[in-house]
């Protein structure tokens, strides 16, 4: 396979926002609508307004939702560890997140969550979703 089609594979699969479906899901008005908390002030507005749920290996900080689903955004800083251990960290929760979604948008109905990463990171993507109540 050309090194350029490696760079080019998948890129027809994004939307016409440059998004990849696995992080946007269709709402009923049939626009996209992102999964995620994006922009910088956002995260702030609901780490301000938000209440804090404190979980074995996360902080969940839940606030109303200025759209019509739920958002997420997860937070990992340096305490967590190195560089490749938190986008680790990132890459379990994300998982758990789309995994999971339905499940998450019928607890959290209409919120903005931010989930921030605790030391005691899991090694899993079972202990996060036991940390989250999800199952298996």
């Amino acid at each position: 396979m050309p090194v350029a089609a490696l760079f080019l594979r998948g890129a027809e699969q994004r939307d016409e926002n440059g998004l990849s479906p696995r992080f946007t899901k269709n709402s009923e008005e049939g626009r996209r609508a992102t999964l995620f908390l994006r922009k910088s002030s956002e995260i702030k507005r609901v780490l301000a307004e938000g209440s804090r749920v404190p979980l074995r290996f996360c902080i969940l900080v839940v606030a109303r939702s200025r759209e019509e689903t739920s958002r997420f955004a997860i937070i990992a800083s340096r305490k967590v560890g190195g560089a490749v251990i938190r986008n680790r960290m990132k890459r379990l929760y994300r998982e758990a997140i789309r995994l999971y979604y339905d499940v998450l948008e019928k607890r959290f109905l209409n919120k903005d969550i931010i989930i921030i990463v605790r030391k005691n990171s899991p090694q899993s993507l079972s202990d996060v979703l036991s940390d989250l109540n999800l199952g298996q």
